[in-house]
């Protein structure tokens, strides 16, 4: 009886071992962004409830906000601000001419600077600060084609579902996408950033798009992580774009780009494949310290300071980087419709 005791207990240990291996097993193949999904806090326990109608009745009236740890229940809504022009038939922008300060917030709805009916289309320019800092927004945020003439200073924040920023300019010196994490596709085609773009230490769980975007001061993508794809082609720059210390496990296409300024991938983990066909490099690329699991192509590629120096990229075997095609252009060369010709 004892023996059977003994057998029963030892295999009761021996399934409960099992069970604890196939669950690791499946923690250590679970996607990424679900990974860091499941390390959202508790957003519910704020110290103040309040409807999105008290904070939108604001907006249209012109008066600042300014809220901390508060859960807001519904849509906020800047296209109801009551100073509008109209641009063109049925298109209508709205002025935002007071600061809205969220921090340490929930809300529980969208927050709305574009829309778009049947009958009527709206955008915003905002003339003073927007700022949600440690914020939780449970929903999407929408600002196609917006206007941001201050500070825009969206940081430290979980944003769940999609963020769109598509045609819309960032005018102030400095504008905060930093250490977020988005758990849904992130827009922003055709935007122009006249000021500094800076979205470190930001975690990308779905697909990042930046196709299309002009970037006229420094973009600062460092220690990032993109757990999907990202679109950054046909993008120009005027100034530097760093990627250092960012890490890649999806692919990401850079192809059609031209990149003014330094360009840097330093001490980045890159687990996938890049694609830089058809670029414009005018100053120099720098991929020191980075580890390669994949394939990065140059393919047709212009490099208009120096040939890139990739002997301090650690290659996983299978691993390489693709310069079929591509050309450095020498100093008493220049580049004319595509064509070169000797400098006189």
């Amino acid at each position: 009886m004892k023996l059977i005791y003994l057998l029963l207990i030892t295999s009761i240990i021996a399934m409960s071992s099992c069970n604890k291996t196939t669950e690791n097993k499946q923690k250590s193949t679970e996607s990424l962004d679900k990974t860091i999904k499941t390390e959202v806090k508790n957003t519910d326990s704020r110290d103040k409830i309040i409807k999105a109608e008290e904070i939108n009745r604001a907006i249209a009236e012109g008066r600042s906000v300014s809220l901390q740890n508060t859960t807001i229940l519904g849509d906020i809504d800047f296209t109801l601000s009551k100073d509008i022009a109209q641009e063109v038939p049925e298109t209508f922008r709205h002025f935002i001419n007071s600061s809205v300060t969220l921090v340490n917030c929930t809300v529980k709805g969208k927050i709305i600077g574009s829309k778009s009916t049947k009958n009527q289309t709206d955008f915003c320019t905002f003339n003073k600060n927007l700022t949600l800092l440690k914020c939780t927004v449970q929903d999407s945020l929408i600002f196609t084609e917006c206007e941001f003439k201050q500070l825009v200073n969206i940081r430290s924040s979980d944003l769940e579902k999609t963020l769109i920023f598509n045609g819309s300019r960032f005018m102030f010196k400095k504008n905060y996408f930093s250490e977020n994490r988005f758990f849904d596709n992130v827009f922003f085609n055709s935007t122009t950033f006249e000021g500094e773009a800076i979205f470190f230490r930001t975690d990308f769980a779905k697909h990042a798009v930046f196709s299309g975007s002009f970037f006229a001061k420094t973009a600062q993508f460092g220690v990032c992580k993109f757990h999907n794809e990202g679109d950054f082609t046909n993008i120009k720059t005027l100034n530097g774009f760093f990627f250092n210390s960012s890490e890649f496990y999806k692919p990401a296409n850079f192809s059609n780009s031209r990149f003014s300024d330094r360009f840097e991938l330093q001490s980045c983990k890159i687990n996938t494949n890049l694609n830089f066909d058809n670029c414009s490099f005018f100053a120099s690329v720098s991929y020191t310290g980075s580890e390669l699991d994949g394939i990065v192509s140059f393919e047709k590629s212009i490099f208009h300071e120096t040939a890139p120096n990739f002997s301090q990229v650690t290659l996983t075997e299978g691993s390489h980087i693709n310069t079929k095609d591509a050309l450095t252009v020498k100093k008493e060369q220049i580049v004319i419709n595509g064509l070169i010709k000797e400098k006189k």
